[in-house]
């Protein structure tokens, strides 16, 4: 009976660990939202709500030269972000992804990239209860709750390391891509998005003459 008590209260404690640990910071996409991958229709579109959603894009697997040399960078399209919260402004720091290679052994390594922009409270009136209130400089409210910019589909970081182990992949390839956001309020506190995930189809090289 003593045993199980001190077990039934390791339980409970162990469980308010882990969901202490990171409730107050990420309360899945609630109050920062990430609203997913875009792909402009042509070059008239000029905004995010003018282009179609994107949850599969294929990418070449950079340009190869035939004086020799390689090019890693890969295509980009563009990520969108929105602060619901009603009084507190949200400044990102960085895009995190990871990747799963379907059908493939290879281990991506998980990665991220900068990311510079404020976004002013929105007007939803989401509750703030686990974040404390801030005193928000004059005019913050006149800057845009939404952004919608354009970031690499897999950072080239990750083509360079896919290009590496190419002997590990089969060309076509399909890759799962997971990204979130990660930003500061102006109470202070680290706040992260949710998860989007879209497919990547990787293929062969672009030959440049």
């Amino acid at each position: 009976m003593h045993f199980l008590f001190k077990y039934t209260l390791l339980t409970i404690l162990l469980l308010s660990f882990t969901s202490c640990g990171d409730g107050g910071r990420n309360n899945q996409g609630v109050s920062l939202t990430h609203l997913g991958w875009f792909s402009p229709p042509d070059a008239t579109a000029v905004d995010c709500e003018s282009m179609p959603s994107l949850s599969r894009a294929a990418v070449p697997l950079g340009s190869a030269f035939e004086t020799g040399g390689f090019n890693p960078a890969g295509s980009g399209a563009f990520i969108k972000f929105k602060n619901n919260f009603s009084t507190v402004g949200v400044t990102f720091n960085r895009v995190e992804y990871r990747f799963d290679v379907i059908g493939s052994d290879i281990a991506v390594p998980n990665t991220s990239v900068p990311y510079g922009f404020f976004l002013a409270p929105g007007s939803t009136g989401t509750d703030e209860t686990f974040i404390p209130d801030s005193t928000l400089p004059d005019g913050i409210t006149t800057e845009p709750s939404t952004i919608c910019t354009s970031k690499p589909l897999v950072p080239d970081s990750i083509m360079e390391f896919l290009v590496f182990n190419l002997n590990s992949l089969t060309l076509p390839a399909t890759v799962a891509v997971e990204t979130r956001g990660v930003a500061v309020t102006t109470a202070g506190d680290e706040v992260k998005t949710n998860w989007q995930i879209f497919n990547v189809t990787l293929t062969p090289p672009i030959l440049i003459n």
